[in-house]
């Protein structure tokens, strides 16, 4: 849909809004129609009209929260998704968006705490595993990080922020080879990923890998032409390379 179509679309359901405004349904379509668009503000702004409309509603308050979430109002955001909990306890995606709220807020615990709850009710997702991980890392618990992004990928082996993330402690830890095998694991699953060709090259050169390093940095330029980092690392290969001659 282009703007054009879109700015139509939009018209036409604020007028129907005007015959029938307390039809949820209708608000609720339009609160996913202008979060398609990228209006998070607005869509937002329907979702709480639905809360309004329907007091003991949990959908409208975890998707207000959600939104909220997304937008760095945590607070209200909080209070919203613990009240959406309260309605139905077993809604994992909303403990999952509270933990990621949480974890905006720097209570990392929390995090921790809402995402091994969201595991426990689907112990198969490797994506709870990852949001463990990343709550485990904000604790600076980086081994055991580790070992859940090794899990995450157990179940998930195509969860490629898994294996970036997993890449990023990896090489915190110094474990070179380990992290290069993640970072092309990324880009096995996401070859038109910038950052990872980026981090890739680095592992290799820091391995003494310099023509590989070399390709991976012009490919990060040909994805990402702005990309300063790739820049001055391609400058500074090719430097290196002419005084070796």
């Amino acid at each position: 849909m282009g703007p054009a179509a879109a700015q139509m679309a939009e018209e036409d359901y604020r007028e129907t809004l005007r015959h029938w405004p307390k039809d949820y349904f209708l608000i609720e379509n339009f609160a996913q129609f202008l979060e398609s668009v990228g209006d998070l503000k607005q869509a937002t702004e329907q979702w709480r009209r639905v809360c309004e409309l329907l007091p003991r509603d949990c959908t409208s308050r975890y998707q207000t929260g959600r939104l909220l979430s997304a937008q760095g109002q945590w607070e209200e955001a909080e209070s919203l998704l613990t009240t959406a909990l309260s309605l139905r306890p077993r809604l994992t995606e909303a403990r999952c968006v509270l933990g990621n709220t949480h974890l905006g807020m720097g209570k990392s615990e929390l995090a921790l705490a809402d995402y091994q709850s969201a595991a426990l009710l689907e112990p198969f997702s490797g994506s709870y595993e990852a949001y463990i991980a990343r709550a485990l890392t904000q604790l600076n618990r980086h081994s055991e990080a580790i070992e859940r992004y090794r899990r995450a990928l157990q179940i998930d082996p195509d969860l490629w922020e898994a294996h970036f993330a997993l890449g990023d402690e990896l090489e915190a830890a110094n474990r070179i080879p380990e992290a290069k095998d993640e970072y092309a694991a990324v880009i096995r699953i996401r070859p038109d990923n910038a950052m990872a060709h980026l981090d890739l090259g680095v592992m290799e050169a820091k391995l003494g890998q310099y023509s590989e390093a070399l390709a991976q940095f012009e490919e990060t330029l040909r994805l990402d032409p702005d990309n300063r980092q790739a820049r001055k690392l391609v400058d500074r290969l090719k430097s290196l390379g002419n005084q070796r001659r």
